[in-house]
Formats: structure tokens, sequence, C-alpha cells
């Protein structure tokens, strides 16, 4: 595994390097002191157009470093940080960068420690950005205040089009997610883990999909349906030719 002095090494030649386009450095023990040589190349190097970090230890340290860089740089387009504890410190960073960084289509921040504070930071930070497409938010602490961030951003931002979220939301929760989901005109695919979700909850998506009309695809998963249930699902899915939708 490569650490910190590791991705020293590598970066120094990515000062002169002129040619990488992908660095893969996950399932690594990258901490802050690696994360601080990358985001130093991320301000110079402007060839560079996917970074995977995930399964590091970067932590909060770590990412305000990464985030740093990409605040002037513009040739990033994929980052994934997944299973670094970046925590609410880390979202504020990374939030932040969001709100001047107009490079960046796909990020990934699966499994970061966030809640909904954290969540909130981020979605702040969407805001104001123009060029953000894909956000993966899975296996973070996700209730209702942050459901309810969820909404005012599919309210106000048309350049998001694919979402992954994982939620912990009893009806309230979903409420406003289907609110933000009539509202959005951007979202072409959502990918929606809840927990425990009923048969309510579900037809309550199928309905806010239908005002929203763009939707592609719909994921949702963790619902406890029964037989009779699951056969009512699938004839409200047969009803909506125009959306791939799948329910677990």
């Amino acid at each position: 595994m490569l650490e910190d002095e590791d991705v020293k090494d590598i970066c120094e030649a990515l000062e002169v390097n002129k040619a990488l386009r992908i660095l893969n450095l996950s399932w690594n023990k990258i901490r802050k002191d690696g994360a601080k040589a990358i985001g130093q190349v991320l301000k110079t190097n402007r060839v560079l157009s996917q970074l995977y970090l995930n399964i590091n230890v970067i932590g909060a340290e770590g990412a305000r470093h990464i985030s740093e860089g990409l605040k002037v740089n513009a040739s990033l387009t994929i980052i994934e940080l997944e299973e670094n504890e970046i925590g609410l410190r880390g979202a504020d960073f990374i939030g932040e960068t969001l709100k001047v960084n107009k490079g960046l289509t796909h990020l990934r921040l699966d499994n970061t420690m966030l809640t909904n504070k954290g969540v909130k930071a981020i979605c702040q930070g969407l805001m104001a950005n123009k060029t953000l497409v894909s956000l993966e938010l899975k296996r973070n602490t996700i209730k209702d205040d942050g459901a309810k961030v969820i909404e005012n951003l599919l309210r106000t931002n048309t350049t998001l089009a694919y979402l992954y979220i994982e939620c912990e939301i009893d009806a309230m929760g979903l409420k406003a997610i289907n609110q933000g989901i009539e509202a959005n005109r951007g979202l072409k695919e959502l990918h929606l883990e809840l927990h425990k979700a009923k048969y309510e909850d579900v037809e309550l998506l199928l309905e806010a999909i239908k005002i929203h009309r763009g939707l592609k695809k719909l994921k949702v998963m963790g619902c406890e349906l029964g037989s009779n249930e699951k056969k009512m699902v699938a004839e409200r899915i047969d009803r909506s030719p125009n959306i791939k939708i799948s329910v677990a």
C-alpha cells in the first residue's frame, strides 16, 4: 500500500508529466500530507482529468488541501473520495470549492461520515455550481433535515442529472424529496436507498416522477413490501414505459 512519502514522489513526477489523464490511488494509506501533495499538483496540472482516492485516510485536513487545489483547477472532471472520514469540516471545505470550481462533473462522497450538516454544506456549494452533473452520497447519515436540504437543491439546481443518496427518513423527509423531484427539471437518474420504506412511500415517489417528466431512471432500495404490494408496484411501473424503474 502507498503511504504519504510514496504519494509525494508520484506528485513530483506529475509536476513535469504532461500525458497522464487518470490517476487511481484508491485502497492505500494516504493521509493529510499525501493529500497536501496532491492538492499542490492540482493547482498547476492542466492535464489530469480523473482522480480516484477511495478508501484512504485523508481526513478533514486532507479534504482541505485537495479542495484548495480544486479551487483553481479546471481540468479535473471526476473525483472520488469514498470511505475517507472527512466529516463536517471536510464537507465545508468541499462545499466552498464547489461554489467556484468550473471543471468537476462527478463527485463521489459515499461513506465519508457526512450527517445532515455535512450534506447541507455540499448542497449549498451546488446552489452556485453549474458544472457538476453526478453526485453520490450513499452510506452517510442523511435524515429528515438533510432530505429538506436535498429538496432545496433539486428545486434550484438544473445541472445535476445523476443523484445517488441513502436516507434514514420518515414520511416528512420523503415528502421533502418528493417535492424536490416534482419541482426539478434537470434530474435524469435517481438512486434512492431508504430504510424500511412502505408501499405508501413508494407510491408517493411514483406519483412525484409522473410530475417530473424528465426522469429516465429511478432505483429505490430498502423497501418492505408484501407480495400484493409488490404486484401493485409492478402494475404501476408497467404504466410508466418511458422510465426505467426498479424497486426492491
